[in-house]
């Protein structure tokens, strides 16, 4: 979690609080924006590096673990075109949309996994 921003409360018993307002690496990056177009055409970069490409847009360094991905992450090569001023949040997920794996965080390090069917979903 980062920090945004904190307030000082007192209520009207004299109570004192400290209310810390944080976001999480999907809140960062909902905030943060393309500053140009983007632009994959068919058959350029595998959805591995599209995805490594606009997690490190916005300072993340996207990783996977031996076994865990798909294997369309690191061969298909999809179209992808993400505009000015789209978050970072959404171009992921549209990525992310052409393949079966998902992103799971430990702490500020994005993992890409595709889920097997013993695993829940959620």
């Amino acid at each position: 979690m980062w920090v945004e921003d904190y307030e000082h409360v007192i209520d009207f018993q004299g109570r004192r609080y400290l209310v810390i307002y944080a976001t999480g690496p999907w809140g960062l990056l909902s905030g943060m924006a393309a500053q140009r177009q983007y632009h994959w055409v068919d058959g350029e970069a595998t959805a591995w590096e599209i995805v490594e490409r606009l997690f490190a847009l916005a300072g993340f360094r996207a990783s996977t673990k031996s076994g865990e991905y798909s294997r369309e992450l690191g061969t298909l090569k999809p179209p992808i075109l993400i505009h000015p001023g789209q978050d970072l949040r959404g171009a992921v997920l549209a990525a992310l949309s052409k393949v079966p794996d998902f992103v799971y965080w430990e702490g500020s390090t994005p993992y890409l996994k595709e889920l097997t069917t013993s695993e829940a979903s959620d």
